[in-house]
């Protein structure tokens, strides 16, 4: 009788093991992408966000730019209204 037809063989299990490794690889993979990106955000979100800035400085900002010209009135009026909706 061939190993593979005993039905107490244990000729099948390092393939069933090979596979609950595999499974568990890719979630412990897929759990550190999800801290590494988590990680990004945050970083991202800290380095964007206006240190110490009061409103009033952002808008007096907007309107230095509108005076030269780097923005138009629209691009003032949206930064106007993000920075007293705080």
């Amino acid at each position: 009788m061939d190993a593979m037809q005993r039905s107490d063989s244990w000729a099948f299990k390092p393939q069933v093991y090979y596979g609950i490794l595999l499974i568990a690889a890719l979630f412990g993979l897929a759990g550190i992408l999800r801290i590494v990106k988590g990680t990004a955000k945050s970083v991202n979100s800290a380095a964007t966000a206006p240190s110490g800035t009061s409103n009033l400085e952002e808008i007096k900002k907007a309107k230095e730019l509108l005076d030269a010209g780097a923005i138009t009135f629209a691009e003032f009026e949206k930064i106007k209204s993000n920075a007293i909706g705080r």
